[in-house]
């Protein structure tokens, strides 16, 4: 096991391998997450019994610790990625060409991710502690109609849309399926899924602020 874990961790090839395996962990995570919270569309009720049934799951800390550690791994690999790749190529990162929105994606991984940390940890001080009230649906009104938790909220996932938006596709490419012939279908695969999770969850502040009060 021990030799596994060197193995990973001191080859390139391991951790890039290993991040993508936690980054489509990651996005999993998110499917499940976005289509929970879209059920506030539901209205109060049906919100409030999903919250219910999500905190009444025994295993749910676990889960919870586990989720974080994939967080972190995914966070501390792009990391060492990035200074690995800066300590090979210092001339190519210093006159790299940005142009094309892929090429900006890319590029600016590390900040994009970096953003997207600040906004889980911001994210689980505020919804997610209010979420463990009786009423979760009220809870995420008081948020929103905050001007902090609405601008950060939108930001992050702003932040978070344009991080997938060459991370999906980065992610399946480092499975083996970067040929030419499938290339441009992950792209389009990995594009579309940035913009529905981006477009899925801002929705739901906008959708509280413009046709919900702060009771709704």
């Amino acid at each position: 096991m021990i030799k596994l874990l060197l193995a990973i961790f001191g080859s390139s090839i391991g951790k890039k391998s290993l991040m993508a395996l936690t980054g489509l962990g990651a996005i999993g995570f998110l499917l499940v997450h976005l289509g929970g919270n879209l059920l506030i569309y539901g209205g109060r009720d049906e919100f409030n019994s999903y919250a219910r049934h999500l905190h009444s799951v025994p295993v749910l800390p676990v889960l919870e610790i586990a989720l974080f550690a994939m967080f972190a791994l995914h966070a501390v690999l792009g990391i060492a990625t990035t200074i690995e790749n800066f300590r090979a190529r210092p001339v190519a990162y210093a006159v790299r060409n940005t142009a094309g929105a892929s090429n900006v994606a890319s590029s600016t991984m590390i900040y994009s991710g970096g953003a997207v940390l600040v906004f889980l940890v911001l994210h689980m001080i505020t919804i997610r502690t209010g979420a463990t009230s009786r009423d979760a649906y009220a809870a995420v009104l008081s948020v929103f109609h905050s001007p902090f938790g609405f601008s950060s909220y939108v930001f992050g996932i702003l932040a978070l849309g344009f991080h997938l938006f060459h991370g999906v596709s980065s992610s399946l490419q480092s499975f083996g399926l970067s040929h030419a012939k499938y290339e441009p279908f992950i792209t389009v695969v990995g594009r579309t899924a940035a913009l529905a999770f981006a477009v899925g969850f801002v929705s739901i502040p906008f959708y509280v602020i413009l046709l919900l009060g702060r009771t709704g």
